[in-house]
């Protein structure tokens, strides 16, 4: 009986990790840089990040850390628009990116103007 109680619960907890893999894509981090008129690049800190699906039902936004790093957390896997808003009066730069299954998607840096 104790056997077959262990199989029991053993399968339910294997269930339990395959539908939380399946429902969520990952964490997606990037980082976001300044390029000065030299071409100097440095760390872009305080940029306002937005994460959206396309039909704008999920919507997460953040802000760069001091080292011009976002991260978003928990993401469902799919497609997502990233925005990046590097001040008021810049326009929005946006980015279609895909989450996949995997525990972090990492993003390319991006190069902002100064």
């Amino acid at each position: 009986m104790t056997t077959i109680r262990f199989a029991s619960i053993f399968l339910l907890f294997v269930g339990l990790l395959t539908v939380t893999n399946l429902a969520y894509g990952g964490n997606v981090e990037g980082r976001v840089n300044y390029q000065g008129p030299s071409g100097a690049i440095s760390p872009a800190p305080h940029i306002q990040v937005s994460l959206a699906d396309p039909n704008q039902k999920l919507s997460s936004s953040t802000f760069t850390g001091f080292d011009g790093m976002y991260y978003f957390y928990n993401v469902p896997s799919g497609q997502y628009i990233l925005e990046i808003k590097p001040s008021e009066n810049k326009p929005a730069i946006s980015y279609r990116i895909t989450v996949r299954n995997q525990p972090r998607t990492s993003i390319k840096p991006i190069l902002v103007p100064r």
